[in-house]
């Protein structure tokens, strides 16, 4: 019970703010230990051998912006628990666009497949040395990538072996293209293209319109062009509704080498046409 209590106390514990509970975790694990050297085959030690199996369990996330300036360093933030050394590993992600939702909602299926690619970049980060168990965060730099759609793999282990080593993963997107967009009233989408770094208007970008359509022989979804149009000299872009149709689509944006495939789904639907009521006089 007091280690059970010491953990819970640990939990409170932020980097900004408690800091009296730092040590609240090892207090835990201490208790833990004495009970086990002293009562190891009782409920109470397995418990404690269960608790100090969690709190010696390794964690490991992080967050990257998903598009970024080409030709730049960038950063993401990695937090971590019980790791001394993270191990970072870029890899190229040209089929990300192309997988259907089964496959994207499995991780593992994933992290698997990107391991199998050629690292564009690899390196390591050795970890401030602290003892306290607790959760912690680093800002970690990452180099400048050319354009392309990457993925971002980090290991606790050198290794990378899925299974046996915390390995996260997220993608990263390379385009000096930005995008916003708004839905006209007449159900048409108007986008506007511009550069990322100095917002100036971008013209003559091409915009390919992709739909996804369910193959029922394929048992799975399917990417189809339907259109394409082209920015105007204001970086701009309208995209028309179909007459008496409901559609879902994405967008690529091309201009040169750079593709930016837009994540947003867009979704238009007629307007209620205008009608004229007509009314009799008496």
């Amino acid at each position: 019970e007091q280690a059970n209590l010491a953990l819970e106390e640990g939990g409170k514990y932020s980097e900004k703010r408690e800091a009296k509970y730092k040590w609240k975790i090892r207090l835990a694990e201490s208790l833990c230990d004495e009970a086990i050297s002293r009562f190891p085959y009782s409920d109470g030690g397995i418990r404690c051998k269960e608790l100090k199996k969690r709190i010696n369990e390794t964690a490991l996330s992080f967050t990257v912006e998903d598009v970024n300036i080409p030709a730049s360093e960038f950063r993401t933030l990695v937090e971590y628990k019980n790791i001394n050394e993270l191990f970072f590993r870029i890899v190229k992600d040209n089929k990300g666009q192309e997988l259907n939702e089964e496959t994207e909602s499995d991780p593992e299926w994933r992290i698997k497949n990107l391991l199998k690619e050629v690292p564009v970049k690899e390196w390591n980060l050795k970890l401030p040395t602290d003892s306290d168990k607790q959760s912690h965060s680093v800002e970690a730099v990452l180099p400048a990538l050319p354009l392309g759609r990457y993925a971002i793999l980090i290991s606790a282990k050198k290794e990378f072996t899925y299974g046996k080593s915390s390995i996260a993963y997220s993608r990263c997107r390379i385009s000096a293209m930005s995008a916003v967009n708004r839905r006209l009233d007449n159900g048409s989408t108007e986008v506007y293209v511009f550069d990322r770094e100095n917002g100036q208007a971008l013209a003559n970008v091409e915009a390919r319109v992709i739909t996804r359509e369910y193959n029922y022989n394929a048992r799975k979804y399917i990417s189809k062009e339907v259109a394409r149009t082209m920015t105007d000299a204001d970086g701009r872009m309208n995209i028309p509704v179909k007459t008496e149709s409901y559609r879902n689509f994405n967008l690529e944006l091309i201009r040169g080498e750079d593709h930016l495939f837009l994540d947003e789904n867009f979704y238009q639907y007629p307007s209620p046409r205008n009608t004229e009521v007509k009314q009799e006089r008496t």
